[in-house]
């Protein structure tokens, strides 16, 4: 019976965590425009690439 309480403290702290990052997250805006990052990284590549080939052609 004492390892249930144990057990019960252990996961209302481990819960408690969880929300406190939970909200941590919101706070420092780790969701916001989360499509836009996805496209960034495509667009940065094909910036790259572009950017190759006209100095190639320049040369």
């Amino acid at each position: 019976m004492n390892m249930l309480f144990v057990l019960i403290i252990m996961s209302l702290v481990f819960l408690a965590g969880c929300i406190y990052v939970f909200f941590w997250a919101i706070r420092s805006k780790q969701f916001k425009e989360l499509e836009i990052q996805g496209f960034s990284v495509l667009e940065k590549d094909e910036y790259e690439s572009n950017e190759s080939i006209t100095k190639n052609t320049q040369e």
